[in-house]
């Protein structure tokens, strides 16, 4: 019983350790464009939930597990709180994972917090491939990477009803990571069942486990392959979201040292797999094989339509390659005195870690109060004030495509912006993201003075140039679309509705 104790102490304290490390190196005191888009789809998801049929006929929306939860508590709490909470929930989760997956490795506690000082510090937003990172904002695939680990740390211990059941969570969590960590996890699967035949059979009795917890990821690929939509809107969609509204997630852009670190995590894994410890042999196996997933992208990339990268060939192994390289180097490193990793970290990482990220914010309570978070996304109080209390919760507005916390402040859906989809409060189905691509640039386009665009500024810079004639002509065809939101220097034929130092809110409900 004392050893359980002790041995739940250190958890607790290395869990502590590790989520604080985490809150130094990437908490924001502001709510990043990535959490307004969860903050609208979850609260959507969670409000149209039980009126799409998904529990009839097992068609569940897109990251459906994760939206609807976080909804659930947006609809009823703080929506800023509970942002703010995720996130140190979702730091929690991801320090579990990598200390379970450490002691798999039977590494030192000390070891274990510097190699996730050094991970967190290098490669907190990946190898540069894909624009990938593991913790920051509050969003599903924080929680999918972690149970990806849970998953792989599972197996390699032989707890293969557990290996399933994260396996399965991740899946539904978030589609892409989910089918890439089972894509890695396979080879090692397959030696573990094909040893001996009670191995087989334990492994067969343990995948309901991963059908229980994956049937929303199962269910999307399913439907997938059922989509109404005809081919030729589904590439004309994909080429958006490839080429415009996420290319530098997609196309591959290596930089030298990117490929430098490929090259030597490589090299590094290959040294390790054959090592005569099977954990180690299997670690090093599942990080090849997440490089091994760029393959595909870079021939697709070379050879094919460009839209067949949408399956983010470049981003899962530039978080698995490195974790997993530096977790086998401190397999070796392991006894090396603390005091010499102290001293070499506290020379390199920890000054510019000072200067970068400010660490009196750290240890004010007052950088963690909600209010001022809150107002670093509201650049106009009074327009913002006006318009929850003067304007219905159905009306919709055309505002600046570049602006990402109107649809937060106000809870009014918006016209079509950047970050965000049209029809924001109908969010439902995965299925309809080619004609949601075409529908986001067609209302772009409109912005854009009816000219085609490949980037933000151009929507941007022309949306100043709408005059009454284009406004009407977007009115026109969405009727819903009430107001319009300019800067207060710019004067267009319609009535004021309100008008603040820094905006006017028009009115063109004719």
């Amino acid at each position: 019983m004392h050893s359980n104790n002790k041995y739940y102490l250190f958890l607790l304290l290395e869990t502590v350790i590790l989520t604080i490390i985490i809150m130094i190196f990437c908490f924001e005191f502001k709510i990043s464009y990535n959490e307004m888009d969860v903050f609208t789809y979850a609260k959507a998801s969670y409000k149209n939930g039980l009126n799409t049929g998904w529990y009839k006929y097992f068609q569940f929306p897109a990251n459906f597990l994760f939206n609807w939860t976080l909804g659930l508590f947006m609809f009823y709490y703080n929506p800023f709180k509970v942002i703010l909470i995720g996130r140190v929930l979702s730091y929690i989760l991801i320090s579990q994972a990598f200390i379970h997956l450490s002691r798999t490795l039977k590494l030192t506690f000390l070891t274990s917090v510097l190699t996730f000082i050094i991970f967190i510090y290098f490669f907190k937003n990946g190898i540069g491939a894909a624009g990938e990172w593991i913790v920051g904002g509050l969003e599903s695939k924080v929680f999918a990477y972690s149970f990806a680990i849970f998953s792989l740390s599972s197996f390699l211990i032989r707890k293969n009803k557990f290996g399933f059941l994260f396996a399965g969570l991740a899946i539904s969590t978030h589609l892409l990571i989910g089918i890439y960590n089972l894509f890695c996890l396979m080879p090692i699967i397959f030696y573990i069942s094909y040893r001996k035949k009670i191995d087989f059979f334990n492994i067969l009795k343990s995948i309901p486990y991963f059908i229980l917890t994956g049937i929303i990821g199962i269910s999307e690929i399913a439907n997938s392959f059922f989509s109404n939509t005809s081919q030729i809107t589904q590439d004309k969609g994909w080429d958006i979201y490839t080429q415009i509204r996420v290319p530098h997630h997609l196309i591959p852009n290596f930089s030298k040292e990117t490929w430098a670190i490929i090259i030597v995590s490589t090299i590094i894994n290959l040294i390790f797999i054959s090592n005569k410890n099977k954990i180690i042999k299997h670690i090093a196996l599942y990080s090849l094989i997440s490089t091994l997933i760029i393959i595909p992208g870079f021939i697709i990339y070379c050879f094919f339509e460009l839209h067949y990268l949408r399956f983010y060939f470049f981003r899962f192994f530039e978080i698995m390659l490195p974790l997993l390289t530096l977790l086998l180097i401190a397999t070796i490193n392991h006894k090396i005195k603390f005091v010499t990793l102290s001293v070499i970290l506290a020379t390199i990482i920890l000054p510019s870690v000072i200067q970068e990220r400010e660490i009196s914010k750290f240890i004010s309570l007052k950088s963690y109060n909600i209010n001022l978070i809150k107002n670093k996304t509201d650049e106009d109080k009074i327009m913002t004030e006006w318009i929850n209390s003067n304007t219905s919760k159905d009306d919709i507005f055309i505002i600046s495509p570049e602006k990402i916390y109107f649809c937060m402040n106000t809870e009014r859906e918006v016209f079509i912006s950047w970050w965000m989809l049209a029809k924001q409060n109908d969010y439902r189905s995965v299925e309809n993201i080619p004609t949601e691509m075409i529908e986001w640039y067609n209302r772009l386009s409109l912005l854009n003075l009816k000219n085609e665009f490949t980037t933000l500024s151009e929507v941007k810079k022309n949306y100043l140039k709408l005059d009454a004639h284009a406004i009407l002509d977007i009115q026109k065809t969405y009727e819903s679309v009430k107001y319009i939101l300019m800067p207060s220097y710019i004067e267009l034929d319609f009535p004021i509705a309100i008008k603040t130092e820094k905006q006017i809110l028009y009115s063109i409900d004719m």
